[in-house]
């Protein structure tokens, strides 16, 4: 059994640290063939969760997008969800020492503000 807290983030996927407003916390299932990646969790039919996009999973230590959720049999919930590398391992990505390339081809200290991680793809703080 697993302790999953329920809640909802406005903030866009590539924000490195991200606000999480807690709805509520439910005792859930792994349901069927999961990964700690994208798991699918099975649970007691609760209305309050029907307006929540995210969640975190603390035994594992992660946060996750919720992709889908499917109303089943007998008063249950399958919610699929996808997890957010950025807000599980925000700590440790904003302690490494970064450098970037100016638009000129200079290499200059990381400013603080973006981080050129991999080349065409960037993550904001």
């Amino acid at each position: 059994m697993l302790v999953v807290n329920f809640g909802v983030c406005s903030d866009e996927e590539e924000k490195i640290r991200k606000s999480f407003s807690s709805v509520k916390t439910c005792n859930c299932e792994v349901y069927g063939e999961s990964s700690i990646l994208k798991p699918n969790l099975l649970l007691r039919y609760d209305a309050a969760l029907t307006s929540c996009n995210y969640a975190f999973i603390g035994e594992w230590g992660r946060y996750y997008w919720i992709k889908n959720s499917i109303v089943a049999n007998g008063g249950r919930l399958i919610i699929s969800c996808e997890v957010d590398p950025l807000k599980s391992f925000d700590t440790a990505i904003l302690n490494l020492d970064v450098k970037h390339l100016s638009p000129f081809g200079a290499l200059l200290p990381h400013p603080g503000k973006v981080i050129n991680i991999v080349s065409a793809v960037f993550f904001y703080i």
